[in-house]
């Protein structure tokens, strides 16, 4: 089957390198415009964009569809069949999507209708789930809201971060759409209507999220650590300097007892106060510096050690 696909980070590129081996044949590639990155600001392409370099495939790098007649007719005379979304960026006008004979599928991360939106990974972590999905899509002009061609059930593992999560999601998925396209393509697919009342929400993440509450439960807290790494990262102040608490682990509450939210406690390990329970912190990365073990950072900062961590 002829397909277009549309996607940017480097989850959605190994998906992209699945439909290339593939029996499918990919006519063309729509991702991200190159951007700088780092303090050099280096201009840097997506990871998408490399590979639909390196196998010859028709690549494209929109900033917008608006007024861009162009870019749609270009599309349709690719004369692909089938247009597969995996966190492109864009969102696609009407004329986009009616412009494949079989509609555009989307891969989302979450057992629609549930958690749709922008963030269902990281939301499903923080509300302390055991379980989430994976869920593919044919695409219509609402918020994840079309009609469900596949669904995966899969169990999230203690500990396990958003990152790593993604990343393990993704790659269910990769043989999963490929499944769907034989379905279509055999026309023995049954659709189902996803149901209205069940929808739930997400939002948008930005980098205050991530600024803890100690007076949150460690539950609570050992949640936002999982849900926020990498981006925008679990976060709290010593001194005004901003650390990430990268991993941590729950301790019973027998374990210590009297030690207030925020507060330092060195004890052959970090431990760290909640309004419920305490935190032992394993990993943490200190402002301008790379991710180390909590008690290395310790013992080269003896203040560390009974302190008050904080907003600021």
């Amino acid at each position: 089957m002829k397909i277009v696909f549309m996607g940017t980070p480097d989850y959605s590129a190994s998906i992209l390198e699945n439909l290339i081996s593939s029996d499918n044949d990919v006519v063309g590639v729509l991702t991200n415009p190159d951007k700088p990155h780092g303090r050099n600001k280096k201009i840097l392409s997506t990871p998408v964009k490399q590979i639909a370099l390196d196998h010859n495939i028709p690549l494209f790098q929109p900033r917008t569809f608006k007024n861009n007649e162009p870019l749609i007719n270009s599309l349709i005379q690719l004369d692909a069949e089938i247009g597969i979304v995996v966190a492109y960026g864009l969102i696609l006008p009407n004329s986009v999507l009616t412009s494949f004979p079989l509609g555009c599928l989307n891969i989302h991360p979450s057992l629609l209708p549930k958690y749709r939106g922008p963030s269902p990974i990281a939301t499903s972590i923080l509300n302390g789930d055991k379980t989430t999905g994976i869920t593919i899509i044919k695409l219509n002009s609402g918020i994840d809201s079309g009609p469900i061609l596949n669904q995966k059930e899969v169990s999230i593992i203690e500990n396990e971060n958003c990152g790593d999560l993604t990343t393990r999601l993704f790659n269910i998925s990769s043989d999963l759409i490929i499944n769907v396209i034989k379905d279509l393509e055999a026309k023995t697919i049954i659709s189902q209507k996803q149901s209205e009342q069940d929808a739930t929400y997400t939002e948008k993440l930005t980098k205050s999220d991530g600024l803890i509450d100690w007076n949150l439960s460690a539950i609570q807290i050992f949640n936002m650590i999982r849900a926020y790494h990498p981006w925008p990262g679990a976060y709290t102040y010593l001194n005004n300097k901003k650390i990430k608490i990268i991993e941590s682990q729950i301790l019973s509450n027998d374990h210590l007892e009297g030690i207030t939210p925020g507060k330092v406690l060195v004890d052959k390990q970090v431990l760290i106060g909640t309004g419920e329970g305490i935190l032992n912190i394993i990993k943490v990365q200190p402002e301008g510096k790379s991710i180390m073990n909590a008690t290395d950072f310790s013992n080269g900062n003896p203040n560390f050690n009974k302190s008050i961590l904080g907003n600021t």
